[in-house]
């Protein structure tokens, strides 16, 4: 039952990080927002990226930003 109710209760909390985000992150492509709701809904953060890419501070980059900087790595 426990486990349920931590589901329901993160995945609450995914989708209020994702509006708020949505709100301040700037123009995104529809295909980023598509690929950030799909990145989300699988239960995953918008504060990290799915190529573990860090800022200089050690924190990983939010998805957007991560996303952008591994597509461009895997083009050079």
């Amino acid at each position: 039952m426990k486990t349920k109710k931590l589901q329901k209760e993160l995945k609450a909390i995914r989708y209020k990080e994702l509006k708020q985000y949505l709100a301040v992150i700037g123009h995104l492509t529809e295909d980023e927002k598509n690929e950030l709701r799909e990145w989300v809904a699988d239960g995953n953060s918008v504060y990290e990226n799915p190529y573990m890419i860090f800022d200089e501070s050690g924190c990983p980059m939010d998805f957007i930003n991560g996303c952008r900087i591994g597509i461009d790595l895997i083009y050079q």
